[in-house]
């Protein structure tokens, strides 16, 4: 599937289709959106950016996404808030983040991909 493709998915069904998706198919569409998007830093300091709130367990994931969102407002403050590419980045950078996590690779910070840092 190209990303194309899956952001012209209905947004009904665009989870489902993520949840098929492996970590890594995710991350390359995830990145192909963020720089569609214009983003203002690399991809694995937007990455660390929204860490905290993408690895908090207190809440349920679709307030994850959410929060992912309003800090994608934040990071992109050229894009309408509502659009919809925002609110499909964030699940697949959820996703990204814990296929991450259970593999026990981390997060990559500060563009450093052969390693560095760790969050």
């Amino acid at each position: 599937m190209t990303t194309e493709e899956l952001i012209t998915v209905k947004a009904s069904t665009f989870a489902a289709v993520v949840a098929r998706l492996d970590g890594g198919a995710c991350e390359r569409h995830a990145r192909d959106l963020f720089h569609r998007l214009g983003g203002p830093t690399t991809f694995e300091t937007y990455l660390a950016a929204v860490f905290p709130a993408a690895a908090r367990l207190d809440n349920l994931p679709e307030e994850r996404a959410s929060e992912l969102e309003e800090i994608g407002l934040r990071l992109f403050p050229h894009v309408s808030p509502g659009y919809d590419i925002l609110t499909r980045l964030s699940i697949l950078v959820l996703k990204v983040i814990v296929e991450r996590m259970t593999s026990g690779e981390g997060v990559r910070t500060m563009g450093n991909p052969a390693g560095g840092a760790r969050v």
